[in-house]
């Protein structure tokens, strides 16, 4: 389980693109921008048609002038929880999964489209909890919890200066599609 506190960054807004308009959120999750764009059809739409969205938004320096991670959101046909797949910034990828865009999709299935608390988040690396409350010192935050399988794909120690005796291990766990 992880904790996080969010801070959100205005309501839904549009964008326009494929002739359509969409509605998108932008949120930052620890540091991390998130755009997170809501489909009606996940399943109809190809890697080859949403890199190329992705990409650019991910460059957009007038919306996300940080860059961002690119989301695509979608209500399951049951309507008890939501599909995501995420294009994640710094891997230049769609990736299988993603924790912070995980609590990004549950945060807007929550907030925009009315979901209770704890909602599904199902990824193509498997299915998550979230579970979303307001923060108590600003209505701009919102604290969440974060829970679901993780694999370890690799492992390594970084040495981050030759003098130095400080080292750290990082575990990688967002396999790449």
């Amino acid at each position: 389980v992880f904790n996080f506190l969010i801070a959100l960054r205005g309501g839904l807004r549009n964008i326009g693109f494929w002739g359509k308009t969409f509605l998108y959120h932008a949120l930052s999750i620890g540091g991390i921008p998130h755009c997170v764009i809501l489909l009606d059809h996940l399943e109809d739409l190809s890697p080859s048609d949403l890199v190329p969205l992705a990409r650019g938004l991910r460059f957009d320096e007038k919306r996300f002038p940080e860059g961002t991670n690119v989301n695509f959101l979608e209500r399951d046909e049951e309507g008890q929880g939501v599909r995501l797949l995420t294009y994640q910034r710094n891997v230049n990828r769609l990736t299988s999964s993603c924790g912070t865009a995980i609590a990004a999709g549950g945060i807007v299935a929550c907030l925009s489209l009315g979901y209770s608390s704890p909602v599904s988040v199902t990824t193509p690396g498997g299915i998550s909890e979230v579970t979303v409350r307001q923060d108590t010192t600003s209505p701009e935050k919102v604290r969440i919890s974060l829970r679901g399988e993780a694999s370890c794909l690799t492992k390594g120690t970084i040495l981050f200066d030759a003098r130095s005796t400080f080292r750290t291990a990082r575990t990688v766990c967002a396999p790449l599609l």
